[in-house]
Parts: structure tokens; sequence; C-alpha cells
């Protein structure tokens, strides 16, 4: 039988349209801000629809067959709280 592990969640990761961080999806929220929302056209002519997207750039992926917008989103969001994943997982 293997051992388990149990562990506190005490880390949060976050991005959207209202930001990067936990702490700017909270300020932009409570403002009303709507910076990350993008135009986007639509296949129908004339008509344009709002798209969010997370302002900024995000981690580079070097190997290109790799190199997709969700990976980069999650490398972002994982660097969030790298360093107390890496102290867990030293455990």
């Amino acid at each position: 039988m293997s051992a388990s592990r149990s562990f506190l969640l005490t880390s949060l990761s976050c991005a959207c349209a209202l930001g990067r961080t936990a702490a700017e999806v909270l300020v932009h929220a409570r403002a009303g801000w709507r910076g990350g929302m993008v135009p986007f056209a639509d296949d129908i002519p004339g008509r344009s629809i709002l798209f969010g997207k997370v302002p900024g750039d995000l981690p580079a992926i070097s190997e290109a067959e790799y190199d997709m917008r969700a990976k980069r989103l999650l490398l972002h969001a994982v660097g969030q709280f790298r360093p107390q994943l890496d102290s867990f997982l030293k455990r």
C-alpha cells in the first residue's frame, strides 16, 4: 500500500480578461473594468462580438509543436504558485 500525502491548498492562480493575477481580477471587477474585452470579427458581415483575452504577454514555449495559447496560459497560472508547488514536491 502506498503512503498518501495530504496538503492544504493555500495559493490561488488566476488569469482572465479581468487581469493576470487574483489581485488584478478583484480590483478590475470591483471597478467594472472591461479592458480585457476585445472586439472579434464574426463570420456575419458587419458584426463583431466581444471576446475576453488575458492582457499582456504570456510565457514563451520554445518547442513549436507545443506552443499554443492554452499551454502558455497554463504556464502563466502555474508560475503564480510555483514556489509553493516546489516546496510541496520537496517533502
